[in-house]
C-alpha cells in the first residue's frame, strides 16, 4: 500500500487551476473580476485564436505596487480578505486569491501595473516555474496577458470547444458583466474584429439595447423589505428556444438554473414550453446574508434566508400581470393548443347554418369546416408549417440542382444586434447553400442581394434575425434548419384569413405528403365524427 505524502505545489496548483480555469472564457471572466474590483472606467478584451494562443485584458483601474505584482500570481494571494470573519458579507466580485496562480499554472502569464500616483509601473513574466520582473512604461492601470493557454496540458485542449463556440461564450460572459455594471466601458476584439464596444456611463436600458437591439421590454424596480429585483423582462412573442437570459446579485453575475426556472414559471401558459424569456435582472440582497463561497468559479451563490425562488417569482408575476399580458393573450389566441381548445366546456363558435363547402376562422387560430363524416378543426399556424417545410424542401433541392435563385433590386439590409455578430459567419454558411446570396460589412450590417425564387417576396429582415436565435449549431441544409425557417414564415395565430385564403390553405394541406403534422410533430388537424358528437 502506497504511503501518504504531501503533494508538491505545483501538482497543487494544477489541481486548483482545474476548478477555477476549465476554458479561455474563465480566464476572461477572472479577470475581468480583477479589472472591476479596482475600479476600473475602461477594460479592453483582446483574443487570438478564440483566447487559445492569446488573451490580453487591459484596465485602468487602481493598478498595483511593485510588492503586490511580485506576489498577485502566488496561491492564495489576495488583498480582499484577511482573516476568516472576511467572508461574510464580502462585496468585491474576487477574492479566493487562485485566478492569476491557476492561470500561471495552465499558460504563460504577464501581468504588468502601475499604480495610481505612480510614474512606472512593473512587470512580471511568469512560465512555469520561472518568473523574470522589472519596471515598465506604462499608463496607470493593469495589463494581464495570457499566452500558449493548456498548451502544457494536452488532453485539457482536447475536449476543449472550436474556436467560433469559445469566441461567443467570451462575448456572453462579457456582456453578462456589462449589463450590470453600465458605468463601464467594455470592449472585445478577437482576431483584430471587433466584436463588442459599449458607451461609458449608459443607462442601463441603453446598454440592453445597444446588445440585443431595440424591442419591447418591461421594467421591473420591485422591492420587498430587504429584498429588490430591478431590470427588464421581455414579452411573450420575444421568447426563444435558446437561452438570453441574465441574472446578478448585487451586480455580481451568476448562472442559476433554478433562478431562470423560477421566471419562467412565472410566465405560466404564455410561453411554448420550449421558449425561453429574455431577462436582464438583478437581485439586491444584504451582504451579509449571502454565502459567495460555495463554488470554485464564483457563478452562484446561497441566499441565507428567505425563498428567493418564490419572492423572484412573485415580482416577475406581479409585473405580467399588472402589464395585463394574461388577458391580453388569451383574446389573442397566442398560445394555440387544439387538445386544450377541445377539452374546453365553453365552445366558442357556432355552426348553424354552414354549408358543408363553407369554412370558418375560430378565434383566429383554427379553420373549422364539415366534412363528410362530421367536424374538422385545422390548426392554421401548424398546417401552414407544414405546406412550408414540403415546398423548402424541393425549392432547396431544386436549388442544389438548378441554382433557381432571383436577383433583388435593391438589396434588404439586416442591423445585428451585437450579441448576433458572432454567429454571422455560420447563419452565412448555411443559406448560402440553400441559395442566398449574402455580404456582411465591418459594422455588423448584412446584405441580401439573391434570394431562391420562393423567398422573394417574404419578410427577409424578420427571417434572418429570427434564424440567428435558433437554438441548434447551424452548419448545414438540414431538417432542423428547414423546420426552423417555416415555422418563423407561418401563417400565426392571431391573423385574420378571408374564406378564400383558408379554402387555398386547407386545398394545400390536403396535397401535402404528410398533411397531418407539422415539421415538429405537431398534430395539424383532428376530426370529430359525426357519431361522436351524438353522445354529447
Amino acid at each position: 500500500m502506497k504511503t501518504i505524502h504531501i503533494l508538491p505545489q505545483d501538482i497543487v496548483s494544477h489541481i486548483a487551476a482545474g476548478q477555477v480555469i476549465e476554458r479561455p472564457s474563465s480566464v476572461v471572466k477572472e479577470l475581468i473580476e480583477n479589472a472591476l474590483d479596482a475600479h476600473a472606467q475602461h477594460i479592453h478584451v483582446e483574443l487570438h485564436n478564440g483566447g487559445y494562443n492569446v488573451i490580453r485584458v487591459i484596465d485602468d483601474g487602481d493598478g498595483m505596487s511593485k510588492e503586490d505584482v511580485e506576489a498577485c500570481f502566488l496561491p492564495h494571494a489576495t488583498s480582499k480578505i484577511a482573516a476568516v470573519e472576511d467572508i461574510v458579507g464580502i462585496r468585491s466580485l474576487g477574492f479566493r486569491g487562485e485566478a492569476l496562480s491557476s492561470i500561471a499554472a495552465v499558460g504563460s502569464l504577464t501581468v504588468s501595473s502601475r499604480q495610481k500616483g505612480t510614474v512606472k509601473g512593473w512587470k512580471v513574466e511568469v512560465t512555469g516555474k520561472k518568473h523574470e520582473s522589472g519596471p515598465v512604461g506604462m499608463p496607470e492601470g493593469t495589463h494581464v496577458t495570457v499566452e500558449r493557454l493548456f498548451q502544457n496540458m494536452p488532453g485539457r485542449l482536447t475536449g476543449l470547444p472550436a474556436v467560433a463556440k469559445e469566441v461567443r461564450v467570451i462575448v456572453d460572459v462579457v456582456i453578462h458583466f456589462a449589463l450590470f455594471h453600465t458605468d463601464v466601458h467594455f470592449d472585445v476584439v478577437h482576431d483584430g474584429k471587433r466584436l463588442v464596444h459599449t458607451a461609458l456611463h449608459q443607462t442601463p436600458l441603453e446598454r440592453l439595447m445597444d446588445f440585443f437591439g431595440t424591442f419591447p421590454v418591461l421594467h421591473i424596480d420591485y422591492q420587498d423589505d430587504h429584498f429588490g429585483l430591478e431590470g427588464y423582462i421581455g414579452l411573450p412573442e420575444q421568447a426563444r428556444p435558446v437561452q438570453y437570459q441574465y441574472c446578478a446579485v448585487n451586480s455580481r453575475p451568476i448562472s442559476d438554473p433554478e433562478i431562470r426556472s423560477s421566471v419562467k414559471k412565472a410566465y405560466g401558459t404564455l410561453l411554448d414550453h420550449k421558449d425561453q424569456p429574455f431577462f436582464a435582472l438583478n437581485i439586491s440582497y444584504p451582504h451579509e446574508y449571502l454565502d459567495v463561497n460555495i463554488d470554485p468559479q464564483k457563478k452562484k451563490v446561497t441566499f441565507m434566508r428567505d425563498n428567493i425562488l418564490e419572492r423572484i417569482h412573485a415580482a416577475v408575476t406581479d409585473k405580467l400581470e399588472k402589464a395585463h399580458l394574461h388577458q391580453k393573450h388569451l383574446s389573442q389566441g397566442i398560445d394555440p393548443h387544439t387538445q386544450e381548445l377541445l377539452r374546453s366546456e365553453v365552445i366558442p363558435w357556432m355552426l348553424e347554418n354552414v354549408q358543408k363547402t363553407d369554412i370558418i376562422q375560430v378565434e383566429k387560430c383554427y379553420l373549422a369546416w364539415q366534412g363528410e363524416d362530421g367536424l374538422y378543426l385545422v390548426d392554421q399556424h401548424a398546417a401552414h408549417e407544414r405546406i412550408l417545410y414540403e415546398q423548402f424542401s424541393k425549392a432547396a433541392q431544386h436549388i442544389r440542382e438548378k441554382r433557381a435563385v432571383v436577383k433583388l433590386q435593391k438589396p434588404v439590409t439586416v442591423s445585428l444586434p451585437i450579441v448576433e455578430l458572432s454567429r454571422l459567419d455560420s447563419l452565412i454558411n448555411t443559406v448560402s447553400t440553400l441559395g442566398f446570396s449574402l455580404k456582411k460589412s465591418k459594422t455588423g450590417e448584412l446584405y441580401i442581394t439573391h434570394v431562391p425564387i420562393l423567398f422573394k417576396d417574404r419578410d427577409l429582415k424578420g427571417l434572418f434575425i429570427e434564424l440567428l436565435h435558433n437554438p441548434f449549431e447551424i452548419d448545414s441544409v438540414t431538417h432542423q434548419t428547414l423546420t426552423y425557417m417555416s415555422c418563423r414564415s407561418a401563417l400565426k395565430a392571431g391573423e385574420s384569413l378571408t374564406k378564400k385564403e383558408a379554402r387555398s390553405l386547407i386545398k394545400k394541406l390536403l396535397t401535402c405528403q404528410n398533411p397531418y403534422t407539422c415539421p415538429h410533430g405537431r398534430p395539424t388537424m383532428v376530426s370529430i365524427i359525426t357519431e361522436a358528437c351524438t353522445h354529447v
